[in-house]
């Protein structure tokens, strides 16, 4: 897999997201991208909307998930 491949995919559901913001379906994926790519920001604010949207769905643990790893794995 290219680092490019991993930014056009990241794109692609940024997109979808426009479209559909109150959607969670396989945002699950999305913030694994957001992880591998070490993008802390956006997988914050991605945590952020999810929990407003629905605290209780299985994508939005693992969204939250994602985000404390990213914190704890450099300690």
């Amino acid at each position: 897999i290219y680092i490019s491949d991993l930014d056009e995919a990241i794109n692609m559901f940024k997109k979808i997201l426009d479209f559909d913001p109150y959607r969670l379906d396989n945002l699950d994926t999305y913030s694994n991208l957001l992880y591998v790519m070490e993008n802390k920001t956006d997988l914050a604010h991605l945590a952020h909307k999810v929990v407003s949207i629905d605290k209780y769905r299985v994508e939005t643990c693992c969204v939250i998930g994602k985000l404390f790893h990213s914190f704890i794995k450099f300690y």
